[in-house]
């Protein structure tokens, strides 16, 4: 993005613009930034003159949160919002004339993008333990049985086929060029692909792309509202 004229190198005007793009995005691409969009738009409310709020109620960043990351952060998302009800440091403050404490009700779409990226600090904290905690022989790289073993401690319980079909998205999302893991289950992944692997289990909770693709197929021709979400009635009728 900020390599304007693509010679692989980047002029202090380039320096400059890669800073600017960074501290708008917090860290996230633009596809995410497009997602996380669409979902916080949905929480907008429509004022009675027509013109639509600009913020969403504070008490409404924990499942917005959870819509972007999955159901898997539920509880990092719950404490975020905590903080922010109850005025946390990282909060703009104000004070009443008679000296109390008031505590925004409203997050824009930029606090928002700040809260996700929070977010995803703790979740890369997460992942960062876990590969230590699973790398046994301490060799800076997790093997096939130290990341079933890690899939396991997850809750998670997959076949080889659904390990394999992680590794190869896993490898693509990285770009990652080292031997295949069907070919050869000696070889170990480096921090980068393991990331990988663990948001893609987060994302399909353990479902292979084909199960994930008839699960949504599913929830698409139930949900005859074409809301997004599925009320009770619909539920049942799945």
């Amino acid at each position: 993005e900020a390599d304007k004229d693509g010679n692989g190198t980047l002029d202090f005007e380039e320096v400059v613009l890669l800073l600017h793009v960074y501290r708008y995005s917090e860290g996230f691409t633009a596809e995410e930034i497009q997602g996380l969009t669409g979902i916080f738009n949905r929480d907008l409310k429509i004022h009675k003159d027509g013109t639509k709020a600009t913020t969403v109620p504070a008490d409404a960043l924990a499942n917005i949160l959870m819509q972007f990351f999955g159901p898997v952060v539920a509880e990092w998302a719950k404490d975020l919002q905590n903080e922010i009800m109850s005025g946390g440091t990282s909060q703009k403050q104000k004070t009443s004339e008679d000296g109390e404490k008031v505590i925004p009700t409203g997050v824009t779409f930029s606090e928002c993008l700040l809260w996700a990226r929070k977010l995803r600090d703790k979740e890369f904290d997460m992942y960062r333990k876990a590969f230590h905690d699973f790398d046994d022989d301490g060799s800076g790289a997790i093997s096939m049985q130290e990341l079933k073993a890690c899939i396991k401690h997850c809750g998670y319980t997959l076949p080889q086929k659904a390990v394999n079909e992680l590794l190869t998205e896993a490898k693509d999302r990285g770009e990652w060029h080292g031997p295949d893991f069907a070919e050869d289950p000696d070889c170990e992944m480096d921090y980068d692909v393991f990331v990988h692997v663990m948001q893609i289990l987060h994302e399909s909770e353990g479902f292979a792309k084909g199960e994930v693709e008839e699960i949504q197929s599913c929830f698409d021709k139930f949900d005859e509202d074409q809301s997004g979400d599925m009320d009770v009635i619909e539920l049942t009728d799945l």
